[in-house]
């Protein structure tokens, strides 16, 4: 029997603060109490339900490790800057040393080197933006 994803969420005993609907997608505002468990409990939604996204996070402060967080707002990248990112990341672009180049990562999209460098520098013009808390 395939739990829902609300009774999957009950059964973690992760907090839900919001639940809403649009466009074929399923919002969920959650209480976790670090990444770690973040982390967790996407993996497990992701091993049941497929696709998980983490469309932005905030913290509630503290000093402790997590207290310098910022938000990110992923939002605001393109579906194409952000399958640049993800490809770029699982691929090992940002790696020391690389684990793959350019080409390589541009080949895996099918576009060209040039395409995939736009790409990412827009994608990380929008995220180190909302890092370092300046406009982009």
């Amino acid at each position: 029997m395939t739990v829902c994803v609300c009774g999957r969420i009950e059964q973690l005993a992760v907090p839900v603060a919001d639940v809403r609907a649009a466009g074929g997608s399923l919002f969920l505002t959650l209480h976790v109490e670090d990444v770690d468990r973040l982390r967790e409990v996407v993996g497990d939604l992701r091993e049941r339900y497929g696709e998980v996204r983490v469309q932005s996070l905030a913290s509630a402060g503290g000093d402790g490790p997590g207290g310098d967080l910022v938000t990110v707002r992923r939002g605001r990248l393109t579906d194409r800057q952000r399958e640049a990112l993800e490809t770029a990341v699982e691929m090992g672009y940002f790696e020391y040393p690389r684990e793959a180049n350019a080409s390589e990562v541009a080949e895996a999209m099918g576009i060209g080197p040039s395409t995939l460098i736009e790409h990412l520098t827009a994608a990380q013009r929008k995220v180190l933006g909302d890092v370092v808390a300046r406009p982009e």
